[in-house]
C-alpha cells in the first residue's frame, strides 16, 4: 500500500490537473488509513486534510466526478461536519443509478445528518439495483456476500432511526 501510494504521489504531482490521477492518489492514501480519519469526537487525523483537500479540488472542477464524490462521502462521514459530504451525497446516485454501492453511499452522510428517511430511500433503492445485478450477472464472492447485505443492514438502521419499525425488523430478517 505504501508504495502504490509513493508511485501515485508521483502520478499526481506529474499530473495534477488529471482528475484520476488526483483521485486515485487520494484512494491511496485512504487505504494506507482506512476508515481511520477522524477520533471518535470526530478530531481530524494528520492524514484527513490532504485527502479532503485532494478531493475537493477534483470537486471543484468536475463535481460529477463518481469517484471524487463516493470517496469524498466516505473522507468527510465520520467528522464533526458530515453535512460537507450532502452536496456529494445528493449527486452520486444519479451519476451511477446502476452501481448500487455508489446508490447506498450517500447514506454514510444521511444518517449522520439525521436525514434518516432519505437514507432509507437510498437504501431501498440500492437493494433493488443489487437484486437486479446479483440476478442478472450470477454477482459471486465479496459483492453479494458483504457489499449487498451492507446496503440491508442500513435500511435496518435508518428504517428504525426514522420511526419505520416494520421495514427496519423486514429488512433485518433479510440478512
Amino acid at each position: 500500500d505504501l508504495e502504490y501510494s509513493t508511485a501515485m504521489r508521483k502520478v499526481y504531482t506529474s499530473f495534477p490537473a488529471n482528475d484520476e490521477a488526483v483521485v486515485l492518489y487520494a484512494e491511496s492514501l485512504m487505504n494506507l488509513h482506512p476508515w481511520d480519519f477522524y477520533t471518535k469526537k470526530g478530531i481530524a487525523k494528520p492524514w484527513a486534510k490532504e485527502i479532503e483537500d485532494l478531493l475537493e479540488k477534483v470537486l471543484e472542477r468536475n463535481p460529477d466526478h463518481p469517484g471524487a464524490n463516493h470517496l469524498y462521502i466516505h473522507a468527510v462521514e465520520a467528522s464533526s461536519t458530515p453535512e460537507r459530504g450532502l452536496p456529494a451525497a445528493e449527486r452520486l446516485p444519479a451519476l451511477v443509478p446502476g452501481a448500487g454501492h455508489l446508490v447506498h453511499m450517500p447514506s454514510h452522510i444521511y444518517i449522520r445528518t439525521g436525514d434518516y428517511h432519505k437514507g432509507s430511500e437510498v437504501n431501498e433503492l440500492a437493494t433493488e439495483v443489487d437484486s437486479l445485478y446479483i440476478a442478472n450477472c450470477s454477482a459471486q464472492g465479496v459483492y453479494p456476500l458483504s457489499y449487498f447485505p451492507h446496503n440491508i443492514h442500513f435500511l435496518a438502521a435508518t428504517a428504525a432511526l426514522e420511526g419505520r419499525g416494520e421495514t427496519a425488523i423486514n429488512a433485518a430478517f433479510r440478512t
